[in-house]
């Protein structure tokens, strides 16, 4: 008897190429995480333009719609009508046209935080497709577990279809830089030390000489989340974070793909 072929996953992927930070550096960490692992993944890569960035392999397959939004998101979604299940990465709109079972990424409740200063435009989209899309998806994935307390307080509907992927650093990020490569971290009491800082969806943090991470909640979160100490949350807001903050984050790509299978089962 031949074996069942593997489950054929479609991902958002336009943030890969189409943004130098924030969601384009994780769904491109996420993409090269996943073309490292050995599974015979079968896997359609929705997009306006390809990134180069990821290694040729046949398990990956660009399918690419040159539309704006929002008529992107209902041709990606007819598109990925044979798909088994779909990764929304950038979007809570997508999820609202999807045949297949959907994940939706959440990165955080930014918009509904009063003073913010969210992006306006972004904000206004997104308090306006969230609920579809929590009626729609299967899932939820969430960045941090304060990302999950926040969306389950604030939309109860999403209660039960959460589950926490946390960001990751892949090896390559502690490889030593070419001398002059690293600014020299800012004075106390500059930007980042402000509170200004903490209400941006992400702050760039330098770990020792060469680590960069994005954190997306607020001061008194970050504390609760991973356990900082005061002294090292002031450290945080200087530009430097402590190392042993990362020494047992667990690779991102393994949880994502245990809420695929949790979706599929």
């Amino acid at each position: 008897m031949s074996a069942a072929p593997q489950p054929l996953i479609g991902i958002d992927a336009r943030a890969a190429a189409e943004v130098p930070a924030g969601r384009g550096r994780l769904v491109r960490e996420l993409l090269l995480a996943l073309a490292r692992r050995d599974e015979p993944l079968r896997v359609n890569l929705y997009a306006r333009t390809a990134w180069d960035g990821l290694p040729a392999d046949p398990r990956f397959t660009w399918r690419l719609i040159d539309a704006p939004d929002p008529l992107w998101h209902v041709r990606a979604a007819a598109a990925a009508g044979t798909d088994d299940v779909f990764l929304s990465t950038n979007s809570y709109l997508t999820a609202w046209f999807l045949r297949p079972p959907s994940i939706v990424v959440v990165c955080d409740l930014v918009p509904w935080v009063p003073g913010a200063q969210a992006q306006r435009r972004a904000a206004r989209i997104e308090r306006a497709t969230i609920r579809p899309a929590l009626r729609r998806a299967r899932g939820m994935l969430c960045i941090s577990q304060a990302t999950e307390h926040d969306l389950v307080a604030r939309f109860p509907a999403a209660r039960g279809k959460t589950f926490v992927a946390p960001l990751a650093a892949d090896e390559r990020f502690f490889a030593p830089p070419a001398p002059g490569a690293v600014p020299s971290p800012p004075a106390a009491g500059g930007p980042l030390a402000s509170r200004s800082a903490w209400d941006r969806t992400e702050v760039k943090m330098k770990v020792g000489e060469v680590q960069r991470v994005a954190v997306n909640h607020e001061r008194e979160r970050l504390q609760a989340d991973i356990g900082l100490r005061e002294e090292e949350v002031a450290a945080v807001g200087a530009g430097l974070l402590a190392p042993r903050v990362l020494r047992e984050i667990e690779a991102a790509a393994v949880l994502v793909l245990r809420g695929i299978d949790s979706v599929l089962e």
